[in-house]
């Protein structure tokens, strides 16, 4: 199997959803001994980076032909809007599957906008894959209708150390968030809940900052603790009585932070938008508020701080182990593309 997706770079502060799930996929594929050939599709992150980035994807893909049957292109909008075409086209040439994973729901609202043109070349490329895994039900059911051949693939993460793992049985205050600092996170609003916050109480943010306005925040430690590599995510999350996402991000789908949180028992105060309560439960394993509202989060934070905590933490870490843990997502995963495309073949060797 050809393997084509973004890696992360911490180095560069290029680590959001997207390319920690691709690092997920990669070593949960590492530990099932599974044999792929990997290949990064922004090795360049100029500003034309993009653009040539896909010509070098595309010659590795024709060089390296003969040691893959399968192409399985993991990508957010951008990605797909450069890389499928070429890509799609190269499968059908070589006799190869192809497999594709948009990340996030911003490429379907970018393609129902699109002008004409662009839709029909990407109804004839990212649309007519042999296989299209979604991160949503409501992107399964957008396309019910379409002749799309998909199936479901939330995101997913690994089962956290053990240490990491502890009973919740109390609510003592301590709030996180945890993700890109930008307007579109609901930044804003967090910066304005803090002042009414109940003595006693805290909430720090981490993470990149990605827009001048919040730049201040650098000399606030009180509030802002910096960024985390991508190894110090669960045992700061883990320090934390609920985690904070009040997002209205256009591109928004299965937030990874959340599924991170649940892995841990975390309950989650976030917003009803976009998709996300596919995966939260109001009152069950956390609770939804409006976006764009200090108000609804401090009204959501009452509701938690006199909710049943422990059982909110139970649920929340159910709720990772039938629907996001890894060896059950990524499994399930394989198992399709195995039975569908590979049934009559050897498994792809590299």
């Amino acid at each position: 199997m050809l393997l084509l997706g973004p890696w992360p770079k911490p180095e560069r502060g290029l680590t959001g959803g997207a390319r920690i799930s691709m690092r997920s996929l990669v070593n949960y594929l590492q530990r099932e001994e599974y044999p792929f050939l990997r290949l990064d599709i922004r090795p360049l992150e100029s500003r034309w980076g993009l653009a040539i980035s896909s010509l070098l994807v595309w010659a590795r893909t024709w060089w390296s032909r003969r040691e893959y049957d399968l192409i399985w292109l993991n990508a957010s909008h951008r990605g797909l809007v450069y890389l499928a075409p070429g890509l799609y086209l190269l499968a059908r040439l070589l006799g190869k599957k192809i497999v594709i994973r948009p990340f996030g729901t911003g490429w379907y609202a970018q393609y129902t906008r699109a002008n004409a043109l662009s839709r029909s070349l990407f109804r004839r490329s990212v649309l007519a894959a042999d296989l299209l895994f979604l991160q949503t039900r409501a992107l399964m059911t957008a396309l019910a209708n379409q002749g799309v051949h998909m199936a479901h693939l939330p995101t997913s993460r690994p089962e956290p150390p053990t240490s990491l793992q502890r009973n919740r049985a109390t609510f003592s205050g301590r709030l996180v968030y945890l993700g890109h600092i930008k307007t579109s996170k609901g930044i804003s609003q967090l910066l304005e809940l803090l002042p009414t916050l109940p003595e006693g109480y805290t909430l720090h943010l981490y993470g990149p900052i990605k827009e001048p306005q919040y730049a201040s925040l650098q000399g606030q430690p009180q509030v802002y603790r910096g960024v985390l590599t991508a190894e110090e995510v669960l045992p700061t999350l883990a320090q934390y009585d609920v985690l904070l996402l009040p997002t209205f991000f256009a591109g928004e789908g299965y937030p990874g932070v959340i599924i991170e949180a649940f892995s841990l028992g975390v309950p989650v105060i976030t917003t009803r938008w976009k998709d996300i309560p596919e995966i939260v439960a109001d009152g069950q394993t956390g609770f939804l508020v409006e976006p764009r509202s200090s108000s609804a989060l401090r009204v959501a934070i009452d509701r938690l701080a006199q909710a049943n905590y422990a059982g909110l933490s139970r649920a929340a870490r159910l709720t990772f182990q039938q629907y996001h843990h890894e060896n059950k997502v990524l499994a399930q995963a394989l198992r399709i593309i195995t039975n569908l495309y590979l049934a009559h073949s050897k498994k792809p060797t590299t």
